[in-house]
């Protein structure tokens, strides 16, 4: 989770601001007469003088056909969608509205939010120079323009704005992401009343550029990436001011994180708006849990297509989804698992006729919409008790703590006087977020039929990450705070896969003797503290018990010299299909390596080989009665 921080002042050769997001504040160059300019260019409205060596009769014929296009859009869609999204979308939301994946299309966020009175868009392309437009030659102007009106032309159609589109509109001498959002304005009565260029500071801070700023040909980053548009309603002075600021960013887990500037500018920002659609369904995939979280942990509301939040984050995260039009599948990502939750949502929700497409149409054509609402059991803060879900046929929760999110799942049919304790961790590449629904973690501990509590913790994503939980008691000692009536109770197994190894070392050596682990099971994950593992198993010994397993794949060298030094340690060359396959002699050895034919993802991803070695344990199979229960007595998990 994102922790909030506090705006401070910063020096720097620009101008820092260190004000409330959506305040209208000084300092930098102010571009709006060059705003002007393109807007009367692009947009055919204002009064900016043109050059005089543009074609005239060109421009006019390029606005008729704007114009032409605009009466369309405001027939085909705009007409269309404003009385349904007035009934759709709360009068009292947050009035900042947050748009990942939005690029070029502050038309949508004007539409379906027109109270806000601030809009964010992210993307990867750059807003662009818009300096010196008169510079430009009639020639270049005329391609410009055609190139500009198609692109409008595609955006209009779909009502997004698509990847290419936006790539060519990045490389345009009319730069598409500022032309297109200063169309945007004139299509609903407004007009610019500054432009300026920012970077952010690495506390988040908004850094205007000047001048010198914007002329500095040794910059890091080119000094067009992230523009502000202020702008009220059209030739009204004492109308309400409003704020739009697009960023270019890489929505990625490697380029956003928690303490990425971004990150620290929009946690700032408290409770948020937030609309995701046509955004070709990144937040569904682990390279993308670092703004899916942020979504979670600050949104307050959500208006999407089926690339908003997966069902089962969004109930853990105490959100509920109400859906409209068909869904029969994604029209991409159509390999991901994720569909059947969304596939299922919508068979299980009410129908509601929905008629135009908002974002994405799915596999057969069909418009369709989530609205994603923070509801009452969403835990405000790490006291608060979390909301339950139910996933796999067993309880989930998806605690928030200052350390990242922990899930927890509990079985159908969980008995606690009989129960042990699972807790799996994650290798690189991957957050906790992204293992859990990319490694389809809930279906395989349903799988093992073993009765037990199982936590999913955060861990590090990179060898260059600090190990988020070192010592073992401090993480079950947060869940049992966070779930009353929850204990990490019986047989601990501490389950790794591959750089997993970094956390679970450091499990070896706990102190409480309630809480060490009993059994450690390393998917491909020993590959360091060797030394610590064989330590533990020195200490901890017990005759005719299991207490560690090995798969192994590109982890052998590493198994080999540690497997030397145990005599009892026994090896099988592939692994079982199920547990009855495994020998009386490899079912009860102390070690037992065991050879994998699957690649080092696969032996997480396969599903076949952590619900057959969860029974290489003391752990008991669960027995599943009639009905749904909890271990939460006090209330209830939702449907």
């Amino acid at each position: 989770m994102l922790a909030a921080i506090s705006l401070l002042p910063t020096s720097a050769s620009a101008q820092s601001q260190a004000v409330a997001p959506s305040t209208i504040a000084e300092g930098g160059v102010n571009l709006v007469e060059d705003a002007r300019v393109l807007m009367r260019l692009a947009a055919c409205l204002g009064d900016a003088p043109l050059s005089d060596a543009w074609p005239k009769a060109a421009l006019q014929s390029y606005c008729r056909s704007l114009q032409d296009l605009i009466d369309r859009y405001r027939a085909n869609w705009l007409d269309r969608t404003r009385a349904h999204l007035a009934q759709v979308v709360p009068a009292d939301l947050p009035k900042r509205v947050v748009y990942p994946f939005g690029g070029g299309d502050l038309f949508t966020a004007l539409n379906t939010f027109p109270d806000a009175e601030e809009y964010t868009t992210i993307s990867l392309e750059r807003a662009g120079d818009i300096r010196n437009l008169a510079s430009i030659s009639a020639a270049q102007i005329l391609i410009s323009l055609q190139s500009t009106r198609e692109r409008l032309r595609c955006l209009f159609a779909v009502s997004h704005s698509k990847t290419t589109n936006l790539r060519a509109g990045a490389r345009d001498v009319l730069n598409g992401e500022i032309t297109f959002s200063l169309v945007a304005l004139s299509v609903f009565g407004y007009e610019p009343v500054s432009l300026r260029y920012f970077r952010l500071d690495p506390e988040g801070n908004i850094v205007y550029l000047d001048t010198k700023d914007l002329d500095d040909k040794t910059a890091e980053r080119s000094p067009f990436c992230n523009v502000e548009i202020a702008f009220r309603a059209r030739q009204d002075p004492q109308a309400k001011m409003r704020v739009y600021r697009h960023f270019a960013q890489n929505l990625d887990d490697r380029h956003f994180a928690a303490n990425n500037p971004l990150a620290l500018h929009l946690v700032a920002k408290g409770r948020v708006t937030a609309l995701v659609k046509a955004a070709s369904y990144l937040l569904w995939f682990g390279t993308f849990s670092h703004i899916r979280s942020y979504l979670l942990d600050h949104a307050e509301w959500m208006l999407s297509d089926s690339t908003g939040v997966p069902p089962s984050l969004a109930r853990a995260a105490g959100f509920e989804q109400e859906t409209w039009g068909l869904f029969h599948g994604p029209m991409l990502a159509a390999y991901s698992q994720v569909k059947y939750e969304f596939m299922s949502l919508w068979q299980a929700s009410p129908k509601r006729f929905l008629p135009f497409y908002y974002g994405y149409p799915d596999n057969d054509g069909h418009g369709h919409m989530m609205v994603t609402r923070r509801t009452a059991r969403a835990p405000s803060t790490g006291t608060s008790e979390p909301a339950t879900d139910q996933v796999s046929g067993g309880a989930h929760w998806r605690l928030l703590t200052p350390k990242g999110p922990i899930h927890v799942w509990q079985p159908r049919g969980y008995d606690a006087a009989t129960a042990g304790t699972v807790v799996y961790v994650h290798g690189y590449y991957a957050s906790v977020d992204a293992a859990w629904v990319d490694h389809a973690l809930a279906e395989q501990f349903a799988g093992s039929k073993v009765n037990a509590i199982f936590i999913v913790p955060e861990a590090p994503t990179s060898s260059t990450e600090e190990v988020v939980w070192p010592v073992l008691s401090d993480l079950l000692a947060e869940v049992e705070r966070q779930l009353p009536g929850i204990t990490a109770r019986g047989s601990i197994v501490a389950v790794g896969h591959s750089g997993a190894w970094r956390t679970l070392g450091p499990w070896t050596d706990e102190e409480k003797p309630e809480r060490r682990v009993d059994n450690f099971i390393l998917l491909d994950a020993l590959y360091g503290m060797e030394d610590k593992f064989r330590a533990w198993l020195a200490q901890h010994r017990k005759a005719d018990e299991p207490r560690m397993t090995l798969v192994t794949k590109d982890t052998v060298k590493h198994a080999v010299p540690f497997l030397a030094e145990i005599p009892s340690a026994r090896r099988r060359a592939r692994l079982p299909e199920a547990y009855h396959d495994l020998c009386r002699a490899e079912q009860g050895a102390e070690v037992l390596e065991i050879a994998s034919g699957l690649g080092h993802m696969e032996i997480i991803t396969s599903g076949k080989v952590l619900p057959v070695l969860l029974h290489r344990s003391a752990l008991r199979s669960v027995k599943a009665p009639p009905k749904f229960t909890t271990a939460l007595k006090s209330k209830e998990p939702a449907q």
